[in-house]
């Protein structure tokens, strides 16, 4: 399973900075261990107020799974109502590899 989450990590060893974060993925196998972790690259203009940016995109083999790449997408979507209120979507999904 991948899942998505704002990762702190723990810059102690480099006193006196502070803690560092990433727009991160996870995959875990049956097993619950960890198996990959990915930091986004090319960072959204909403990440940048908060991440640091990943080294690049994961790309190597998974257990059970075999060859695997993993990256973060931007998604944007602008919801507007109309005279008849119904709701417009327009989605709009950027992955770059």
């Amino acid at each position: 399973m991948t899942v998505g989450y704002p990762e702190k990590v723990d810059v102690t060893p480099k006193w006196p900075a502070g803690p560092e974060y990433y727009n991160s993925s996870v995959t875990v196998n049956r097993d619950g261990e960890t198996v990959a972790n990915y930091r986004k690259s090319f960072l959204y203009y909403t990440d940048e107020t908060w991440a640091l940016e990943g080294s690049g995109f994961f790309g190597g083999q998974i257990p059970e799974l075999g060859s695997v790449a993993m990256g973060i997408c931007e998604l944007q979507a602008e919801i507007t109502v109309d005279k008849t209120k119904r709701i417009k979507t327009n989605d709009m999904f950027v992955l770059t590899y």
